[in-house]
C-alpha cells in the first residue's frame, strides 16, 4: 500500500487538497484521513478549568451523576 502525507494549511475553515501523485501511483481510488497536525493543536480551554472550582462532595457527586445519566 502507499502512502502519501502532506501538511495542510487550513484558511477560514476551507481544506484544498492539490497533491500530484507519483507516476508508479496507480490506485483508482483513494481514502483520505484528516488529522490534527499535534504542532498546531488547540489545547481546550476546558481543561485550564481543572481544579479551579471549588465544589463541595455533594456539588461534585451532582455533577458526575449528572453527566453519567446524559452519556
Amino acid at each position: 500500500m502507499d502512502v502519501l502525507t502532506k501538511t495542510v494549511a487550513i484558511k477560514n475553515h476551507t481544506l484544498h487538497l492539490d497533491m500530484i501523485l507519483p507516476k508508479n501511483f496507480t490506485a483508482k481510488k483513494v481514502k483520505v484521513t484528516i488529522t490534527c497536525d499535534d504542532d498546531f493543536a488547540v489545547e481546550n480551554p476546558i481543561k485550564n478549568l481543572r481544579g479551579k472550582l471549588n465544589f463541595s462532595d455533594k456539588q461534585y457527586k451532582d455533577i458526575q451523576d449528572f453527566l453519567n445519566e446524559d452519556r
